[in-house]
């Protein structure tokens, strides 16, 4: 079993290790609008419809991607390793062998960013 603590998301551009990485989403609310007996707007919520995933973005840098959600970029530590885990990087395998290899060769600690 994987403990939470050894996920981080890996990015691409920067290739930082983030505890976070960000996903803009637009949700559709439905109100209903009237004027009360003075004249001021009201407003009643009826429905919030499902939200619309808009961009995922990494916490440090300015890469954005509509194709791929937060959770594609996840990878695991362990072991003084670096280890796929999302979509993204199962689907560019020489990609994230040369950033691993470069992150393990150096250090994991030095690519970890907090907070």
């Amino acid at each position: 079993m994987v403990r939470m603590e050894n996920v981080y998301f890996l990015c691409p551009k920067c290739q930082k290790l983030y505890e976070y990485f960000k996903e803009l989403f637009r949700e559709e609310i439905v109100y209903a609008y009237t004027i009360r007996d003075d004249w001021m707007n009201d407003y009643t919520t009826l429905d919030v419809n499902d939200s619309k995933h808009l961009e995922t973005q990494c916490w440090g840098c300015d890469f954005a991607t509509e194709k791929y959600r937060a959770k594609d970029f996840a990878v695991i530590l362990e072991n003084g390793k670096v280890r796929a885990y999302g979509k993204y990087w199962k689907e560019h395998k020489e990609e994230f062998e040369e950033i691993a290899n470069k992150i393990m060769r150096e250090g994991i600690e030095k690519y970890i960013e907090r907070g």
